[in-house]
């Protein structure tokens, strides 16, 4: 009798149904989840290349700009310090 009631074989078949259908939507979520995290890790990862690139390069003109001072200091301050008199 608890065929009659909706607790036989048919009524199992549908609640099933629904289970496996919630569990592909669950693994469709969580698929799509690892992605976005992929692609957040990409952005994140080029983002930090970049800075760092845009770090060295600004260094590197920094070290050419103080070059160039001192190679200016060297040569205004030569006569000053050397006797070049004959």
């Amino acid at each position: 009798m608890p065929e009659g009631i909706g607790y036989g074989g048919q009524a199992a078949s549908p609640s099933s149904a629904a289970t496996s259908q919630r569990q592909k939507v669950a693994e469709q979520i969580e698929r799509i989840s690892a992605r976005k995290e992929r692609t957040v890790a990409e952005v994140v990862r080029r983002q930090a290349d970049f800075s760092a690139n845009r770090a060295e390069n600004l260094t590197r003109q920094a070290e050419k700009a103080q070059n160039r001072v001192e190679s200016r200091e060297a040569q205004q301050g030569l006569g000053i310090r050397l006797d070049v008199s004959v």
